[in-house]
């Protein structure tokens, strides 16, 4: 009976291991999705979730520290 137990515990153990790889692997390749975007292509994604006639206030800070309002 203890075996059992232990064998569930490692199996339990490793089906964990196995979901969070692959939750990783998942995550690593939208940032890597991401990455590839244009900064172009950002701003137009945020504009569009926006809708139709919706607003939205943007500001941009610059590494110099200017901030610009959009």
């Amino acid at each position: 009976m203890r075996w059992d137990n232990l064998f569930d515990d490692l199996e339990g153990q490793l089906e964990r291991e196995l979901h969070a790889e692959a939750t990783d692997l998942r995550l690593q390749e939208e940032r890597t999705r991401l990455e590839k975007l244009s900064l172009r292509t950002r701003l137009s994604n945020v504009v569009r979730s926006a809708g139709p006639g919706g607003t939205l206030q943007l500001r941009i800070v610059l590494v110099s520290g200017e901030t610009l309002s959009v």
